[in-house]
């Protein structure tokens, strides 16, 4: 479950990044189809791990999310990246 979180994360944090960029409804609406696509990935990914695995996994995925953040000089977001999960680059882009 905790890999199907670190998923779900990803997820929803894509979708958030392409509303904030101002993306086209059919990106957008991409971004929300891939949040069960990328649960999912989580889920079946994480019938093979550890907890201590399971948990990297999700401590990658909110590091990524702090990376791909961009702050002003105020600590207010002026700019947000989507991110890739799984982190490795091997799954779907949100």
């Amino acid at each position: 479950m905790i890999a199907a979180y670190a998923g779900y994360l990803a997820g929803e944090y894509n979708v958030a990044a392409d509303i904030y960029n101002h993306a086209s409804c059919s990106t957008i609406s991409s971004a929300v189809q891939n949040v069960c696509t990328d649960t999912r990935l989580g889920y079946t990914e994480g019938l093979s791990m550890t907890v201590a695995q399971a948990t990297s996994l999700l401590n990658t995925v909110v590091s990524s999310i702090k990376s791909a953040v961009t702050l002003n000089g105020c600590g207010m977001v002026s700019g947000m990246s989507t991110v890739t999960f799984p982190p490795n680059g091997t799954g779907t882009l949100g």
